[in-house]
């Protein structure tokens, strides 16, 4: 995907490119769909987080068969592979991530574009060319790493908490305002 500073400027906006706001939630829809329908992988998804607004879904995949989690005190610690899905271009991005749970909460963190090349420790195979496959089927394009991690070609004001500026590529697909 040729990545231009027009579509950069659109996201940025909250504009759609490459297909209408409607044809993504749709895709996403059936991308989320698919997941849930996997005997290899759980999954749990955030459309943003409490009072803010993000541009993209978060899509956290685990392995069902719970050996990616393990119970330390009171807490479970699950390992998995964060998914982003962008709801303006038809494009995600995915890197390791790691959960804690208790009766009281929980916590995570927010992919950052040097996540991106990373995977949970173990074997992932099965479980990422499933992901990637599922995504091929509703036409997302995961985005290439080292070209996320370039600063932006322009003077950019993202509204994120996610990042400072001078802003990446990452932060016109993938930003989130509190």
């Amino acid at each position: 995907m040729d990545i231009t500073n027009e579509m950069l400027e659109k996201l940025i906006a909250g504009k759609s490119v490459g297909g209408s706001k409607s044809a993504f939630k749709s895709r996403i829809r059936n991308a989320i769909h698919d997941l849930e329908k996997s005997k290899n992988i759980q999954i749990e998804s955030e459309d943003g987080y409490g009072s803010g607004y993000a541009s993209y879904l978060d899509v956290f995949c685990f392995k069902k068969d719970g050996s990616a989690s393990r119970v330390s005190g009171l807490s479970t610690i699950t390992e998995g592979i964060a998914l982003y899905l962008c709801k303006f271009a038809p494009v995600a991005v995915m890197g390791a991530m790691t959960k804690t749970k208790s009766k009281n909460g929980g916590s995570s963190s927010f992919l950052r574009p040097e996540d991106l090349d990373k995977l949970p420790t173990g074997n992932w195979d099965a479980v990422l060319a499933e992901i990637k496959y599922k995504l091929e089927k509703q036409n997302f394009v995961l985005l290439e790493p080292r070209v996320l991690k370039q600063k932006m070609p322009f003077e950019a004001n993202i509204p994120t908490i996610l990042g400072d500026p001078p802003y990446q590529i990452f932060d016109a697909f993938f930003h989130w305002e509190d």
